[in-house]
């Protein structure tokens, strides 16, 4: 391998005679220059160049055929000039071509016959230009790219069939730009495309059967748009569909069956909408489903069904909402499900049989409530249980045998509540031989002999020390020590 760095020489243009007899060289070089045209026949004796790097130069228009004689090129950076034109057989005679960056430039339209000449492409970027509008036969003679990047582009229109020569597609972003609509069989043809992102792309509507080619489709980025509801059937057909991303698009309600069809869909973000209420049904099909993000909602009860046909759940965010009372929250029929997020709701209690039929859950998180009071019994119910976190609420004080029933705890999160003591009363005999993590620190306790039962049990509090009211909890072992 021969490589040349020319890079931030202050050249301004390429003779035609410059890399005479360097038929040998593979990698070159011209970034950070002030490059501004290209004299025909420049590289006609680099037969052996796999790599040009041209980023950062001044390059305002791609002339035809003036990388005549790279036959064997098969990297092309060109990022950071100020292209705004690309003429009709720019890229002639790059047949080994697989990988050209175009990012950074003034690039309005794309012309049928931008590409002429790329049938080995496989990477294309053009990601950070002025693109208004995409056409059909915009990618005429691209059969074979893989990858298309068409981010922070100022996109409004998609029109039909302008993807339709991309047969070989498994990668589009389309993010950032102002689309509005998807239109109807925008994504024709797109029968291999695997992930396909429309990020903060102000999408207010997906006109219905617009997706319907992409049936080989596994990750859908919908998020930061503004979709203000799901029509029935909107993704009907993405039978092989894992991931949809909706977060933050101000959501208002979800239409009976909106996501029939999705029948491999493991991960549903619904996080950051405007939902209030959840009716039975709208998430019919989610057989496959195992994680679901309800996080930042105005959701304030969870009816009964609304949460049903969901098998294999396994992770479940109610963060942020506005739930109360778990006596309003119906779980039943979550068979599987591990991880329940809870935290930042307004639970002022919680009580016996709030969480019956989840045996499965390992991970609870009820943080950053209002609750005051766990009552006996509330807890019984999940044997499973490894991880609670009840931290940041108003707890005073924990009822005797709070924890029975938790055989399998490994980290108990009480801190920054109002706790002026702990009993051991509160766990059984069997949970204080286990080396549960616990954290009672931001706490106000009064560190005195009550306390010194801690230091005859297994558990991890170390660096998690209450504030002590009275004495440094440093000096807690010597205290135990003198009794």
């Amino acid at each position: 391998m021969i490589k040349i760095d020319l890079s931030e020489n202050l050249i301004g243009k390429i003779q035609s005679d410059l890399f005479n007899g360097l038929s040998n060289l593979t990698n070159l070089s011209l970034q950070g220059n002030n490059i501004s045209s290209i004299h025909s026949n420049a590289f006609k004796d680099l037969s052996s160049l796999r790599s040009l790097d041209m980023r950062n130069n001044k390059l305002h228009v791609l002339q035809a055929e003036k990388f005549q004689g790279l036959k064997m090129l098969t990297k092309l950076f060109l990022q950071g000039n100020r292209i705004k034109i690309i003429n009709s057989n720019a890229f002639a005679g790059l047949d080994s071509l697989t990988q050209l960056d175009l990012s950074r430039q003034e690039i309005q339209n794309i012309e049928s016959s931008s590409f002429n000449g790329l049938k080995s492409l496989l990477q294309l970027n053009l990601q950070w230009n002025e693109i208004r509008n995409l056409t059909e036969n915009a990618f005429l003679g691209l059969g074979k790219v893989t990858k298309l990047d068409l981010r922070n582009n100022i996109i409004k229109d998609v029109e039909e069939n302008t993807f339709k020569e991309l047969s070989s597609l498994t990668e589009l972003d389309l993010s950032n730009h102002d689309i509005g609509t998807i239109r109807p069989g925008a994504f024709n043809g797109l029968l291999a495309l695997t992930n396909l992102s429309l990020h903060s792309s102000k999408v207010s509507n997906i006109a219905k059967g617009a997706l319907r080619d992409l049936k080989a489709l596994k990750n859908l980025d919908l998020s930061q748009n503004k979709i203000g509801f799901l029509q029935e059937r909107t993704f009907e057909n993405l039978t092989n569909l894992e991931w949809i991303g909706l977060h933050g698009n101000g959501i208002q309600r979800l239409e009976y069956n909106s996501f029939i069809g999705l029948s491999s869909l493991k991960k549903l973000d619904l996080s950051k909408q405007n939902i209030c209420n959840l009716r039975a049904g709208v998430f019919n099909g989610l057989d496959s489903l195992t994680h679901l993000n309800l996080r930042e909602q105005c959701i304030s009860k969870i009816p009964q069904k609304s949460l049903s046909g969901l098998p294999v759940l396994a992770q479940l965010d109610l963060s942020g909402n506005m739930l109360n009372s778990m006596q309003f929250v119906n779980l039943s029929g979550l068979l599987a499900v591990t991880h329940l997020n809870l935290t930042g709701n307004r639970l002022d209690r919680l009580e016996p049989r709030d969480f019956t039929g989840l045996s499965t859950v390992t991970h609870i998180d009820v943080s950053f409530n209002r609750i005051r009071d766990i009552q006996t019994g509330s807890l019984s119910s999940l044997a499973a249980l490894r991880v609670l976190n009840v931290s940041s609420n108003k707890l005073f004080s924990l009822d005797h045998n709070i924890f029975r029933g938790l055989n399998n705890l490994e980290k108990l999160m009480l801190q920054n509540n109002n706790l002026t003591s702990l009993s051991e009363g509160i766990f059984t005999k069997r949970q204080l031989e286990l080396p549960i993590f616990l954290d009672i620190s931001g706490n106000r306790m009064s560190c005195d002999s009550g306390l010194c039962w801690l230091k005859q049990t297994n558990f991890r509090i170390d660096d998690t020390a209450p504030e002590c009211s009275n004495v440094d909890w440093s000096h807690m072992t010597t205290l135990c020590n003198s009794k």
